[in-house]
């Protein structure tokens, strides 16, 4: 009877210490200013556009492509969790996530910004050049290893710099606020329209000239930003003083169900094949610039999207805010897919700038509605899972 009070009381204890922390603030003005440039310096770039770099100015061939693509998701499927069980092995006075944020912030900036310099190496090779393939298919096994540590890393440094998951939610949806306002999209959205202004000559540039500048600067800008946050961070929760073993690791994530679906849905992922809409506007409708049309009034609408997401929280389970925020948008493309088909492969509404135009740009209005909760949700339960 004894032993069971002492265990209550305990178990009070234990209680009043988790009540105490939450609420509390831990991140300072600083690191949660660094947090938000971190973040957005993962969309200050022009990636949307990449590629259009390898078939505009690189000039890979497809039979290479093909080769690169195939090795590469077959890498990306073994290291993601073989790294993951390197990571979770690490013990550091850092910490755990800390280090490899160091670590690979200068080489894949580095690796990145040579991806853009790339036909500054390779004038006028051709599409089957031997020695330009090697030096694509290199970079990109280095940059997708480089990726697979700092993305990890970038994932569970979330989980440790704060113990508070109230903080931490703020947090989240803080960052994808002003992330916006910091400007991370206007490079994208300045690389869109020099596309149209190289393509209809209405600039002296040359596409090389512009893909050459506008990725290895916003490579650079974004990398300090990262530098940055990873220097002045801290992480918070602490580890445990035993180091698991690599197998026990990899066992963990087999032990652990949610960690489990997500590494089988990031394998799943890594098969899937898609040629992105930018290819659309410019191949089929023949500008660009219709991306950032089609976006304008859903602009307006992202924003507030975040303010409803705690009222979200409280009627409906987070499994179906997942859905809701992860698949709305891919639904009502589906719907866009099928209003373009009307008239034939020769004739149809998917070639006409106008109708494609207004379809498109209900879809991206009404995905916006749900913009915070994709954001904010998917990224709670990751951390909830790794916690």
């Amino acid at each position: 009877m004894a032993e069971t009070s002492t265990k209550t009381q305990e178990q009070v204890e234990e209680n009043k210490k988790n009540y105490a922390a939450q609420g509390r603030r831990y991140l300072g003005n600083q690191e949660t200013f660094g947090y938000v440039l971190f973040r957005a310096s993962q969309d200050f770039g022009i990636n949307g556009y990449a590629d259009r770099f390898i078939f505009d100015v690189l000039h890979i061939d497809f039979t290479y492509l093909a080769i690169v693509n195939t090795i590469g998701g077959i890498w990306d499927v073994i290291n993601d969790p073989l790294f993951g069980a390197i990571v979770d092995k690490t013990r550091t006075r850092w910490g755990k996530f800390k280090p490899y944020l160091i670590l690979f912030a200068i080489p894949g900036t580095i690796g990145t910004c040579l991806y853009w310099m790339m036909p500054l190496f390779f004038p006028n090779k051709s599409a089957m050049d031997v020695g330009k393939f090697i030096f694509y298919f290199s970079l990109a096994v280095a940059r997708e290893t480089a990726g697979t540590f700092s993305g990890i890393a970038q994932t569970g440094i979330l989980a440790t710099i704060t113990p508070d998951p109230i903080e931490r939610t703020r947090l989240i949806s803080v960052t994808n606020v002003l992330s916006g306002f910091l400007g991370a999209k206007i490079p994208e959205l300045l690389m869109t329209v020099l596309i149209d202004a190289v393509n209809h000559k209405a600039v002296s540039f040359s596409m090389q000239g512009v893909y050459v500048f506008m990725g290895t600067f916003t490579t650079l800008v974004g990398g300090a930003a990262a530098l940055y946050f990873s220097v002045i961070t801290r992480e918070r929760v602490m580890q445990s003083i035993e180091r698991p073993s690599i197998w026990q690791g990899l066992k963990s994530i087999f032990n652990n169900k949610p960690i489990l679906l997500m590494t089988l849905s990031d394998f799943l992922g890594s098969f899937a094949i898609g040629t992105g809409m930018s290819n659309y506007y410019i191949d089929v409708l023949g500008m660009a610039s219709i991306s950032i049309i089609v976006g304008i009034p859903g602009f307006f609408v992202s924003t507030p999207s975040f303010a409803w997401v705690p009222w979200a929280r409280r009627h409906f389970s987070t499994k179906v805010l997942w859905l809701v925020g992860s698949y709305t948008g891919d639904f009502l493309m589906a719907l866009v897919f099928f209003f373009g088909a009307i008239g034939g492969q020769k004739n149809g509404l998917y070639k006409r700038k106008l109708p494609m135009i207004l379809a498109i740009m209900t879809q991206e209005t009404l995905s916006m509605f749900v913009y915070g909760i994709g954001k904010v949700i998917p990224t709670e339960m990751t951390n909830e899972a790794m916690d």
